[in-house]
Order: C-alpha cells, then sequence, then structure tokens
C-alpha cells in the first residue's frame, strides 16, 4: 500500500507524469510476487493458527475463509498501485465514486448469497471476492481508457531498476506490517485469556471502530502524502512544512471530536455489532481507553515517509509495539489478570457458558436440573474437570467462602490447574491422583462434600454398565424438538419406530443407523404409497412426518 505514494506523487509534482504508469507497472510485478510468496500463509492458515494455541473451531472457519480469500489478495496487487496512481493525479472523485458504487454491490452480493442462497461463510468470501476485483478492474479500465498522459501502455521500463523499487519499499513495508501484525498479535493474546469470548469480542469491535476512523485519516494521509510529494517536486519545501502542520492540527481536531461521540455513545455503539448485553457492557467499560486510542492516532499522518523517515519510523513501530506495548499486554493481561473491569474498578470476567460443551450447563440450560446444590460457601469435589470453562463458573457460583477440590491426573490438564489456582485462590489442586479411586485423595480432602461432580463424559457411566449417549436435540432442525420446546406435552412414542425412505442416499444412513439401534426397522420404499409396505407394518400408535410436503397433509391421512 505504502509502495508507490511519494514515488509516483514526486514524480507528477516534478512533470514526469509519463512515469506515473511506469511506477504503477512495476509495483504490480512486485506486489504480485509478493502474493505468491504470502500464498502459502493463506493455504495453511489452519495449522498455523492452531500452532498458535487458538481453538480448533475457530482455526478451522478462519483457516477456510482464508483459502476462501486468495482471490481477493491478488486482487489487492492491482487495487493498491492504481488508486496511488489516480491519487498523484488528483483525481480522488474517481475512486470515490468506483468505492460507492462496490459498496452497494457488495451489500446485494451479501444479501444474495448469505439469506438467498444460504452460502453463510462460503457467501460472504465470494462476495468479497467479487467486489475486490470489480474495483481493481474498474480501477484499471479508467487509467488505461481516460488517463493518457500518464498511461502510455505497457513499457519494459518496468523492470528496470526493479531492485531498487524494492528496497525503496521495503522499509515502509516494514513500517506498516509491524503496526498490523501488532494488532493481529493482541487479537490472539486476548484469544488466550479465560474470558476469551467476551474479551475478543468487545476487543474486536473497539478495533472496528477505531477501523473506521482509520479509514478516514488513511484517506488524509493519501492527500498529505500526494501533496508533500508535488510540493518537494516541485522545489517548494516550505510549503510542504506547512502542509504537515496544517494536517496534523486538522487530524487532531478530528481525532478529539470522535473521543467525544465515543465518550457520549458509550453504552450504545456497541448494539451496531451485538444484541449481547453482556458484551455491550464490557465494550462501554473500553469506550474510555476506545477515545484515547483513536485521539493518538489521529495524529499519526504518516508524513516522515516522504521525507525519507521510512527507517526512523519503522524503529519507532518496533520499539513501541514489540518491545513495549506487547509485553505490557502480556502482562497486564495474563499476570496481573487484568480482564474487564466493574465500575468499581475490581476484576470481573464475562464468559460464555455453552451448554454444548459443558454437561453442567447443559443441565441447567435444559432445565433438567432444578438445583445443582452449589452455592456461595459450598464444598464442591470435582471429579476431572475436562477444561477450565466449567471449573471457573463453580469456582465463581461457590465465590470466596467456598472451595472446589479438584483432581486430575493427566500432566498436562494438572498443568493448566495449577495455573488457574493461582489466581482463584478457592480452587485447591489435586494432581497426580487417580481420579477413579477416591482412597488415594481422600485424606486430601477436609471434611465432607456438598457436592461431587464429574465433567468427564464416560460412554459406560450407567451404574450397570450399559453405553448412554449424551446429543444436543436442536430444535432448529427437528420439528418434534421444537413442539416439545413449543409446549407440546405428550408425543407418544415409545417402543419400535418403523422408518420408511425412498432415497437411497438417506436409506443407507437409515440401514447403518437401524444396525446400531435395534428397535428401528428400516424399509426403503416410497412413503406415498403405504400399500406397497403395508405388510411389513403392524399396527401403530403414531404416524409422523419429518418433511414438508405441499400435499403432506394428505400423505399423512392416506398413511
Amino acid at each position: 500500500m505504502w509502495l508507490v505514494w511519494g514515488v509516483q506523487a514526486f514524480g507528477a509534482g516534478a512533470g514526469q507524469v509519463y512515469l506515473l504508469g511506469v511506477y504503477m507497472q512495476r509495483s504490480w510485478i512486485i506486489l504480485w510476487i509478493t502474493c505468491i510468496i504470502l500464498l502459502p500463509i493463506y493455504i495453511f492458515a489452519t495449522p498455523i493458527l492452531k500452532l498458535l494455541g487458538q481453538e480448533d473451531d475457530v482455526s478451522d472457519i478462519a483457516g477456510k475463509f482464508t483459502i476462501l480469500i486468495i482471490p481477493q489478495l491478488f486482487s489487492l496487487a492491482i487495487n493498491f498501485p492504481a488508486s496511488k496512481f489516480l491519487q498523484a493525479q488528483s483525481k480522488v472523485s474517481v475512486l470515490a465514486w468506483i468505492g460507492f458504487v462496490a459498496v452497494i454491490i457488495h451489500v446485494v452480493l451479501l444479501w444474495l448469497f448469505i439469506y438467498v442462497f444460504d452460502w453463510g461463510l462460503t457467501g460472504a468470501a465470494i462476495a468479497f471476492d467479487i467486489t475486490s476485483w470489480e474495483i481493481a478492474v474498474a480501477q484499471v479500465v479508467y487509467v488505461t481508457g481516460w488517463c493518457k498522459e500518464g498511461w502510455t501502455g505497457l513499457s519494459w521500463l518496468a523492470f528496470k531498476e526493479i531492485w531498487a523499487f524494492v528496497r525503496l519499499s521495503l522499509a515502509s513495508a516494514v513500517m506498516l506490517c509491524l503496526e498490523i501484525w501488532y494488532m493481529m498479535s493482541i487479537i490472539i493474546l486476548t484469544g488466550h485469556l479465560d474470558n476469551a469470548v467476551v474479551a475478543v469480542g468487545s476487543l474486536s469491535i473497539c478495533m472496528n471502530i477505531n477501523g473506521w476512523e482509520a479509514m478516514l485519516f488513511f484517506g488524509i494521509n493519501a492527500a498529505i502524502s500526494v501533496r508533500v510529494s508535488n510540493e518537494l517536486g516541485l522545489g517548494h519545501p516550505r510549503a510542504a512544512k506547512y502542509c504537515v502542520y496544517v494536517t496534523v492540527f486538522q487530524s487532531l481536531l478530528m481525532g478529539i471530536f470522535f473521543m467525544v461521540v465515543i465518550l457520549i455513545t458509550k453504552d450504545y455503539f456497541a448494539v451496531i455489532f451485538t444484541s449481547s448485553e453482556t458484551l455491550q457492557r464490557a465494550v462501554a467499560r473500553l469506550a474510555f481507553l476506545l477515545g484515547v486510542t483513536m485521539v493518538l492516532n489521529s495524529v499519526q499522518p504518516g508524513l516522515p515517509l516522504e521525507v525519507g523517515g521510512k527507517q526512523l519510523v519503522a524503529y519507532i513501530n518496533l520499539g513501541s509495539y514489540y518491545v513495549f506495548g506487547l509485553p505490557l499486554g502480556y502482562l497486564l493481561g495474563y499476570k496481573a489478570n487484568f480482564g474487564v473491569t466493574h465500575e468499581d474498578g475490581t476484576i470481573v470476567e464475562y464468559r460464555v457458558w455453552n451448554p454444548k460443551n459443558s454437561m453442567l450447563s447443559a443441565a441447567i440450560h435444559c432445565d433438567v436440573v432444578r438445583d445443582i446444590w452449589m452455592k456461595p460457601g459450598a464444598h464442591v469435589l470435582y471429579v476431572m474437570y475436562s477444561s477450565g470453562t466449567t471449573l471457573s463458573h463453580v469456582s465463581d457460583i461457590v465465590g470466596p467462602t467456598g472451595l472446589v477440590y479438584v483432581v486430575e491426573s493427566p500432566h498436562r490438564r494438572a498443568k493448566e490447574l495449577i495455573e488457574m489456582s493461582h489466581w482463584r485462590k478457592n480452587i485447591i489442586p489435586i494432581t497426580g491422583k487417580d481420579a477413579t479411586d477416591p482412597a488415594c485423595y481422600r485424606m486430601m480432602i477436609g471434611g465432607l462434600m456438598d457436592v461431587v461432580f464429574s465433567d468427564v463424559l464416560k460412554l459406560n457411566q450407567n451404574e450397570d454398565g450399559t453405553k448412554v449417549e449424551y446429543r444436543i436435540w436442536n430444535p432448529y432442525r427437528s420439528k418434534i424438538a421444537s413442539a416439545i420446546l413449543g409446549g407440546v406435552d405428550d408425543i407418544w412414542i415409545t417402543g419400535m419406530v418403523y422408518a420408511v425412505e425412498f432415497s437411497h442416499r438417506s436409506g443407507r444412513d437409515l440401514i447403518n443407523m437401524a444396525s446400531k439401534r435395534t428397535n428401528i426397522v428400516p424399509i426403503v420404499d416410497d412413503a406415498r404409497h403405504p400399500t406397497k409396505y403395508r405388510m411389513l407394518v403392524g399396527m401403530v400408535d403414531v404416524i409422523f412426518s419429518d418433511v414438508a410436503q405441499p400435499d403432506q397433509v394428505f400423505l399423512i391421512f392416506q398413511t
């Protein structure tokens, strides 16, 4: 992005407009090669994220999305040099119209792919690719068709002194990459906190708001870069200096204005991103820091780039972000345990207690258990805690006056348990003991327990040794589940199930299921003609159809 700003604008200011086309072509070549070099990171994003310690679900989704937006990566190699080519000639209105049309097309494509075609994340990625290439193609068409002064056609001069051009841009690239990688590193560090869902969510909302403001200052950055380079190209260094003063003062006023807007609307602006009240409160408590950040970012228009200060800014970014910023963030987040805070300043965590990942949460969520007997001050024996999410909630429930004795034998889990007990003082870890043999750790537990809880599911966990499964019955995918959730008292279903399926693929799945569930009798036949399979079925108590058909009522009546 920073590759050709100063060079192109300097050439325009010096009257060598024809060189702009050469610089743009040279930038295309360099950036396309750069995209090819970066391609493995996009392709192997999933294992890279897992290697960095991100959760598998997040890594898999992010990796899939990254692969889908590879075409968008290559569009940037065309987009950025072309946009700077036009900015260097003060043809900003063209870029604005192209961007405006692209936004409209993008919104339509998102609605079409996500809501109409129901493509989900894949649809969002495809819309992103199409819009990005639409912008790049539109810019190239305008450049080749209406910029005769700067564009004289393809030239072999683009390959001349290409390495010198690369060296010129390296400092700028390092400077900008250090800043962007710092932001991504903060997100990765936040993803490892115990309150990761709300922490990452609230931080992402603040970074999005900050990013919106940054887009405005990127525009100012582009404008002042072109103006300063033009003045220097014309031999007017004093005019370039006053441009710097005016821009810094203007940017500071804008930053103060945005900070005031954020502070006034701190309890409301998060509604744009989320309907979660917990997340909205967390964002509101970060509003002051967000406002200060917006002011500080506003006075960084990047002007040293045009006066040979790229290496200086790169060193400043390296020291500020990586020598000071990241270590400080790690210490505050992990050692000082500075999570999201209450209004009174006390540390508090907000976490999503997912019923799909916690048996205790599922029991409470589904109203299976009326009383979990875990109250403030209770003593809980927690056997094989599996993951720290449920344990942290149990720790919060019993409070500082309660105790949670946790038995864990695997070494990796034991290490995590000990680390958690350092800052959750009501957790007493019992490690290196066999959780299935209470006699080996009974002397380490002080007195009688109010609750004994095991968080690890065993298939033979029934007292009689029979296997049992626990599954989420999603009411959004099952008519019976939605009927029960909606208040149907009795579904009259017990005993044997005769299942009729006509599709070969679904019939194969049905037969495979019937081999494991002996109370299912599979019938692969056309359900519209019950006379064909009537001799296979005796008198039944309930007839249920799970597929919506226009003539479903008649089908049920006939059956």
